[in-house]
């Protein structure tokens, strides 16, 4: 909502200082109008927030006989439609292209600063979304809305110095975000390398197994012959049960913790390895991954604590690194079964290797989780920097 005028500024309508429109989509059933060199752009690109190019492509044909529109770089874009989250998503377009019909554009001119109204809306999520026609707002925004939506506008300097300070904000989380693609891929390939391989030109002698070349010293293990399940000590807790035992210890399940509960089931260091769900498969979360401490674990995970001579890290980077598609026993559900886990095949280095191989990769995961961190440091100041910026609470010098 906008608050008191600060000295200086204006208050306007949208439809007050700038133009508005909405696009469309050629018909899918004419090849003709598709795949040319137009960018066209859908509602689900809104996501992408600062826009350098979109996966549609249009013809010229479907330019001229549909009701899309191409419109000019720095126009700002809004999601009109849909109950999900795009609805009132907003993005900035870095170049030329068109949009479909649930893409509303602002057209940039000299009287604002792109960026400026970019950050601005940007801001206002939520009062966009409860704009939106129909009950509860659960209808769609449509250009006379967007119209009607009052702005903050300081001088021209003074947004193009907003705009600034924001958009270096979000420089750095880009940076960040780079940052832990490519530790992400350098692990990712490292994984590999050493999990098969070993610690670099190390091993001169290697021998063929079952799941291919690995050094001649190395075992090949099945998992319960190098650990031990505790499945059996696992107690699930209703959600409506624990809401009664609030409390500081992890309540765990299949992909980490899901709840907080006054009590404990185990007290050590242990890998839990995600029982059931589309997790199984897509891997969207991590599968494996290791606990310490007072904690609670339902059925949804299976407890595995590693033998003496398997080094904690080593094994859970080992399991979190498999495809399980092959082990999946569920249908309509993926699931993995302690049987067929028991029998998944272990790489068993020595315990010194094993230590080295979980150091290394151990390194990136320290600086994966440092640069997470970062971001969300800077995301929790860019907030704090928005609210403060674009109401006039904090006035920079033009």
């Amino acid at each position: 909502m906008i608050g008191d005028v600060p000295k200086g500024w204006s208050k306007k309508t949208i439809g007050d200082f700038a133009d508005v429109t909405s696009g469309g989509t050629p018909s899918t059933n004419i090849s003709e109008y598709w795949n040319g060199k137009i960018r066209w752009m859908n509602s689900g690109e809104l996501n992408d927030k600062k826009v350098y190019d979109v996966v549609g492509r249009i013809t010229e044909e479907g330019l001229k006989k549909s009701n899309t529109k191409l419109i000019p770089k720095k126009c700002i874009l809004i999601g009109l439609a849909g109950q999900g989250k795009t609805r009132g998503t907003i993005a900035l377009n870095f170049v030329e292209l068109c949009i479909n019909q649930s893409i509303g554009a602002i057209y940039p001119n000299d009287s604002f600063i792109p960026e400026y109204l970019y950050y601005n809306l940007n801001l206002r999520y939520k009062e966009l979304r409860n704009l939106s026609t129909g009950g509860e707002g659960r209808g769609g925004l449509n250009l006379s809305i967007l119209r009607d939506i009052l702005v903050l506008l300081p001088p021209l300097k003074e947004q193009e110095k907003i705009s600034n300070i924001l958009t270096a904000i979000d420089d750095l989380i880009e940076e960040t975000d780079k940052i832990v693609s490519s530790c992400t891929n350098i692990k990712r390939g490292l994984i590999q390398s050493l999990l098969l391989k070993g610690m670099p030109n190390r091993h001169k002698k290697f021998k063929t197994t079952e799941i291919g070349n690995i050094p001649d010293d190395w075992e090949i293990k099945r998992l319960e012959e190098v650990s031990t399940f505790l499945d059996g000590k696992r107690v699930p807790i209703k959600e409506g049960d624990r809401s009664k035992i609030k409390g500081i210890h992890p309540y765990y399940g299949a992909s980490g913790i899901i709840d907080y509960v006054n009590d404990y089931i185990f007290d050590e260091e242990l890998i839990l390895l995600g029982e059931d769900g589309a997790n199984i498969l897509t891997r969207s979360l991590p599968l494996a991954f290791k606990v310490k401490g007072k904690i609670w674990v339902n059925n949804h995970a299976h407890v595995i604590k590693p033998h003496e001579d398997m080094n904690i890290d080593y094994l859970t980077i080992y399991l979190e690194s498999l495809d399980y598609a092959k082990y999946n026993t569920g249908t309509a559900q993926p699931k993995l079964n302690q049987e067929m886990c028991s029998n998944i095949i272990i790489v068993k280095p020595n315990m010194s290797e094993q230590n080295e191989i979980a150091d290394i990769i151990e390194t990136f995961n320290e600086r994966v989780q440092s640069e997470k961190t970062k971001k969300q440091q800077l995301i929790k100041l860019k907030l704090s920097l928005m609210q403060k910026l674009l109401s006039g609470e904090i006035r920079v010098k033009a």
